[in-house]
């Protein structure tokens, strides 16, 4: 399966493979959004995401708006991890 791939190589080199894998108190959603606000890529209220459909598919989403980072389902919610954000649920949500 290519997440546990994933998360093998990032454990391999020493890098966070979760978020609860990240040393001290989470950030909560609303947190994060408003961090990512302050971001220098952020242009009128839009982000440009970096997104991946698999290993070596990366991609960029340009023109994101806030609000419909708050449409994408919560990690640990319907899909049941807590990996983040992911392409299908990047895809669904700008569908809503």
């Amino acid at each position: 399966m290519t997440s546990a791939r994933v998360e093998r190589h990032l454990a391999e080199v020493g890098l966070p493979g979760r978020i609860a894998d990240i040393p001290g108190v989470p950030p909560t959603p609303e947190e994060l959004l408003k961090l990512m606000a302050q971001d220098k890529k952020v242009k009128g209220g839009k982000l440009a995401l970096v997104l991946v459909r698999g290993i070596g598919q990366a991609y960029v989403e340009r023109d994101v708006s806030m609000e419909a980072l708050t449409r994408v389902p919560r990690a640990g919610s319907a899909a049941g991890d807590d990996h983040g954000l992911g392409h299908h649920a990047w895809r669904n949500s700008r569908s809503a």
